[in-house]
């Protein structure tokens, strides 16, 4: 039997690998510019053959389509400086984080995009990035252990009509140091173990604008200022802009 890895070894860049219907029990490595399309997240599963590792490793440029990814120690890890993107992937029941995506530039060469996507039931967080450029839009991210998204300081993010709940710790945990992170419109951060949004500071400025999101029903606030630092001046919070569209109800220690 033919195994996708020996397919993306032979691909070239440009190139894309088509992937049937089933069970495929390997770990992959995306060449740069190569595209790897399942026949639906529902239809193709890859699992881990190395509990060591993760089951994807993606390259610079290049793509997943229509896969489930389960089982390995990470579900999809994306290398340093890498872009890569990944739409309509269901990634589960990994042991650490879901997605991990490595240091890269702020910019769009090196932006890390993860679209119509299912990231659940993994052993750390959904999604965790360094420093980077990430966009997820239109993802569900629910049922984590730790976190649903956690971003490192520095992130340039875009994070928009995703429903993140039901994850163990925080549906969202920020850094605000540095960062440039707009949670924008129709996200619905609901039912997470801790709060709905957790903002940690260490003593640098940044920027985080929240807008048209629903946050509900958190175990504690909707939206909670973490300060990191000793004596860090009130005056760097003001680059957390909580908008008066969101739309607060029913947390448990209260909004803010």
């Amino acid at each position: 039997n033919k195994t996708i890895s020996q397919a993306t070894k032979k691909a070239d860049k440009g190139d894309e690998v088509v992937v049937s219907s089933g069970t495929y029990k390997e770990r992959v490595t995306l060449p740069r510019g190569v595209k790897l399309s399942g026949s639906g997240k529902t239809k193709t599963i890859i699992k881990s053959d190395d509990k060591e590792d993760a089951v994807i490793e993606m390259k610079d440029n290049s793509k997943v389509w229509g896969v489930t990814v389960e089982d390995g120690r990470m579900g999809i890890y994306v290398t340093e400086n890498a872009k890569a993107e990944i739409i309509e992937v269901r990634v589960r029941n990994n042991r650490r984080d879901g997605i991990f995506i490595e240091n890269g530039e702020r910019t769009d060469k090196e932006r890390v995009s993860i679209v119509k996507s299912e990231i659940t039931g993994n052993g750390w967080s959904g999604v965790y990035s360094q420093k980077r450029k990430l966009v997820v839009s239109d993802s569900s991210i629910q049922s984590n252990k730790r976190n649903g998204i956690m971003l490192a300081a520095g992130t340039r993010a875009w994070i928009d009509d995703n429903a993140i709940s039901g994850n163990d710790y925080s549906g969202m945990a920020l850094t605000l140091d540095g960062s440039d992170i707009t949670v924008a419109s129709k996200n619905s951060i609901r039912k997470n173990g801790r709060e709905g949004i957790e903002v940690s500071g260490f003593g640098a400025t940044g920027s985080i604008v929240v807008k048209k999101t629903r946050i509900a029903e958190n175990d504690h606030y909707g939206v909670a200022r973490l300060s990191k630092a000793k004596n860090m001046p009130a005056s760097l919070w003001n680059g957390l802009v909580l908008q008066k569209d969101i739309l607060f109800s029913g947390n448990a220690a209260g909004n803010i």
